[in-house]
């Protein structure tokens, strides 16, 4: 008896779960449609683009720490 009211629970969570995602997605798309939304963006043409380096979560978290801690602390 539990097991088929945890059924009929789940199902209708999902139920109303996707529902609200397809309402709010078509509310998404009516809204910029009518306002236009992105009409004016500027989308770059061709030129020189440059990959900025990007450093790694532990390189950052190393550079935080200092190296000697006696020293930053004076």
């Amino acid at each position: 008896m539990l097991i088929l009211m945890l059924k009929k629970l789940t199902r209708l969570t999902l139920i109303i779960t996707l529902g609200m995602v397809a309402i709010s997605s078509i509310v998404g798309f009516v809204v910029s449609a009518v306002f236009k939304l992105g009409s004016s963006s500027i989308v770059l043409g061709k030129g020189d683009s440059k990959i900025k380096e990007v450093k790694n979560v532990v390189t950052i978290l190393r550079e935080l720490i200092p190296s000697n801690p006696i020293k930053s602390n004076g």
